[in-house]
């Protein structure tokens, strides 16, 4: 069975609580102080019948943080205007929160008619609701004249607020659990109960359950719904948790009970803001404001807005939270002014969180999408070079993964190796690939292959992806050969000036034997470009003849094939060899027999023992000198 959550809302002493007594038996106003003075100042409880809560709103404009709180999360409000005031301030404050939090449906009731003989002025009260909720989400919709004395109306509207089961089908694309806590306290005997209603998921009794923003983990001793035990909550359930394992000082209203490791608090967040009609407040960048989000209350620094707004205008921004707060993707909020406090609008998460560099995020702020269906494309397309799987695409909008399929659907994606893309998305990781060989061939037209590792690094592609892209791109427009990429197309081709500065260089080389040739060697006797000796200077290394010593010293093959020769007729009379005894066996100076020796130690031909060296790993066997 659905339940449905209720809430009231209006300007104080209009009647809120007398109206809810008199559908429900219940007084609302629990606490002390609101008997004595006559107000309620903190959220009131009563059942309607065994699904529908009723939550009773503060009124007046110092308590409107906790009317915020209750209408947050409710299916079904109730705004009530006395007939012998009309619409007050407060009334219409609490018009534009429900509007901005788009409750989804409502009822406007008129209290107190029995005050009221003069029909013409219901009339002109009426008319003023009719013009005043025109463009809201309460327009066009009943309005009952009732009245607590003669019980004028009160049937009739708990004939409508009866039959409202049904009227909105939960949603069953959410898995994790969510309710934000509006009440919290301790309890001789029972420990910590707190109150709220379930937004999503299910919570039964003995499971373990997260609470955020303190980041702590406590266990359900025993759950309630409607003032009777049950054995779990599911969402749209009004619900009272008795709570163990968790400090009182670590959960407070404005807190969330989530499932574990499910949804973080955040810091900073994209949203998309509205000013409503009536304002005469401004927004602009480094402004601070109050944001209400769910039960919470915290303030804001906008950090970047595209422009300043006015009254009406919308608009997507940046906030920063000066403490973490717990929120999902799409919760709505409303803002007001931090001095005077004043509602001023109301808005929606879009991103939180977000990843990037500052410039890519103000980027992202500009474009993102109030449609969820548009904004997961416009994700998929910011992941572009490294998509994320359905896991992480549930965790991030807190819903499930059948929800995220349809999202999926929707837009026509793929889902493939546990990776959520557009094709639009692998044709330009193709290109990518494509056009980043192009460019280095064309650079590098002596070069075979480019390591495969740092084509993947420099265009910034995680590993499942650009092993795909490659997979589809292997054996057709690319060759994937031993780590290295090249365009299947590519050939190396040498002029004939190519081939005469490659002799040149064989030359250089041969010159004396055992000597590292240093690239500016090569450059004092050979007149051209550096670029273009090191290019042939590489094709000399494909070709097996050169190799690369170290710190651009370079050695022909042959010559260490000749060095490897000595070196065995030495090891078979001696076990070391120093440093003075290499360098008179090479006639090579300090600074280029110790570049020598310590490349034979890293190709494992000898081995470093203090100053000296011994046969290494790979010295050539006997069988390998025969």
């Amino acid at each position: 069975m659905n339940q449905i959550v209720i809430g009231t809302a209006g300007h104080i002493d209009h009647g809120k609580t007398a109206l809810v007594k008199a559908l429900t038996g219940v007084d609302t106003d629990r606490l002390v102080e609101e008997q004595k003075r006559g107000m309620t100042i903190d959220l009131g409880f009563a059942f309607l019948n065994d699904r529908i809560t009723i939550i009773d709103v503060p009124g007046h404009e110092r308590f409107i943080r906790n009317m915020v709180a209750g209408v947050s999360t409710i299916d079904f409000v109730i705004l009530v205007i006395a007939l012998d005031d009309g619409m007050m301030p407060q009334t219409m404050e609490h018009l534009n929160i429900i509007d901005l939090l788009r409750i989804p449906d409502g009822v406007i009731v008129l209290t107190k008619s029995d005050l009221i003989k003069d029909g013409q002025w219901v009339d002109l009260v009426k008319e003023e609701i009719k013009e005043k909720t025109e463009g809201t989400i309460l327009e066009g919709k009943p309005i009952i004249k009732t009245s607590v004395n003669t019980n004028e109306g009160i049937k009739e509207l708990y004939d409508l607020l009866s039959s409202l089961e049904g009227v909105k089908i939960k949603s069953q694309n959410d898995e994790n659990f969510r309710l934000q806590i509006d009440r919290v306290f301790h309890k001789t005997g029972y420990g910590i109960i707190l109150t709220g209603t379930v937004l999503s998921g299910n919570l039964t009794i003995g499971s373990s359950v997260g609470v955020q923003p303190s980041n702590k983990t406590g266990k359900v001793r025993g759950l309630q719904s409607h003032g009777e035990p049950v054995d779990f909550v599911s969402k749209g359930d009004r619900a009272a948790v008795n709570l163990t394992g968790i400090e009182l000082a670590h959960i407070w209203r404005g807190s969330e009970l989530v499932s574990p490791k499910s949804i973080q608090a955040v810091h900073r967040a994209i949203v998309q803001i509205k000013l409503i009609q009536t304002t005469k407040w401004k927004l602009k960048a480094q402004q601070r404001i109050r944001i209400h989000l769910g039960t919470s209350e915290s303030l804001a620094k906008i950090v970047y807005i595209p422009k300043i707004i006015s009254s009406g205008e919308s608009i997507n921004a940046v906030l920063e939270f000066n403490k973490p707060v717990t929120t999902a993707l799409d919760d709505r909020f409303i803002i007001r002014a931090y001095s005077p406090i004043d509602t001023i609008g109301g808005g929606k998460i879009l991103d939180k969180d977000p990843e990037g560099t500052w410039k890519k995020i103000k980027v992202q702020c500009q474009q993102l999408s109030n449609q969820v269906t548009e904004r997961f494309l416009q994700f998929i397309t910011y992941s572009e070079n490294a998509p994320k799987s359905v896991g992480f695409w549930a965790d991030k909008f807190s819903k499930s993964r059948e929800y995220i399929h349809i999202l999926i659907e929707s837009n026509q994606l793929v889902n493939k190796k546990d990776m959520v893309f557009s094709d639009e998305g692998k044709e330009n990781s193709k290109k990518s690939i494509l056009e980043f060989l192009t460019a280095f061939h064309k650079k590098n037209p002596y070069r075979e292959f480019i390591n495969s590792e740092s084509v993947r690094n420099e265009l910034g592609f995680s590993r499942s992806w650009y092993d795909f892209i490659i997979s589809k791109l292997n054996g057709k427009e690319i060759t994937l050969q031993k780590g290295g990429l090249m365009l299947k197309s590519h050939k190396i081709e040498l002029s004939k000036q190519d081939k005469k500065i490659l002799e040149r260089i064989r030359h250089i080389l041969s010159k004396i034997k055992f000597l590292p040739v240093s690239l500016k060697d090569i450059e004092e006797n050979i007149q051209c470009e550096t670029d273009q000796i090191l290019e042939l200077l590489h094709v000399l290394k494909r070709q097996g003849y050169l190799l690369d010593i170290s710190n651009q010293l370079w050695m022909s093959r042959p010559d260490l094939d000749e060095l490897i020769e000595k070196l065995t007729d030495y090891y078979i009379s001696n076990e070391i060899l120093s440093v003075g005894k290499f360098k008179s066996m090479t006639n090579l100076t300090r600074k280029t027999a110790i570049p020598l020796l310590e490349y034979l130690d890293k190709s494992g031909i000898t081995f470093r023992r203090g100053n000296e060296r011994i046969q290494g790993s790979k010295f050539p066997s006997k069988q390998e000198r025969v």
